[in-house]
């Protein structure tokens, strides 16, 4: 039974690893960054806006290559910030960006949404379940260790 259970785990971990390297190579198709294709989005998937801990911490990549990748969207005019909450910038997207996010981003949310769409209800609510329950065990175990 282990060794099923190594071997399942092996096949989850090369799963997720190769949804991962789908947006790997998405980002490259359409010659953006993976920093770039993480911020434009994230301001898609959040309506038009969000800030630099937002995307830090959907995709936990670290504030010095956002901030960094921020810097050069807005150089480039793709971007432009406002002053939020403390701290916080709000990134808003400029014309330009807007025209990169509808033509290029927009259609991998709609793709990710169409996915669910062709599951039945019942094996999205599996899907969501059986995630969130490897999530908590995970935790549960780490914190364990601790």
């Amino acid at each position: 039974m282990q060794y099923d259970n190594d071997k399942k785990l092996k096949e989850y971990n090369d799963i997720h690893r190769q949804i991962s390297d789908i947006y790997h190579e998405i980002a490259a198709k359409l010659k953006l960054s993976v920093s770039a294709f993480t911020v434009f989005y994230t301001i898609c998937d959040m309506g038009g806006t969000c800030s630099q801990k937002d995307i830090c911490d959907l995709f936990y990549t670290s504030k010095q290559t956002i901030n960094s990748c921020i810097k050069k969207l807005e150089k480039e005019n793709y971007i432009y910030l406002k002053q939020g909450k403390g701290k916080d910038k709000n990134i808003y997207l400029t014309e330009k960006g807007e025209q990169i996010v509808t033509q290029k981003i927009a259609p991998i949310l709609n793709i990710e949404q169409s996915i669910f769409s062709e599951m039945t209800e019942q094996e999205c609510d599996m899907l969501l379940q059986l995630s969130r329950k490897y999530l908590h065990c995970f935790k549960q175990k780490l914190n364990e260790m601790t």
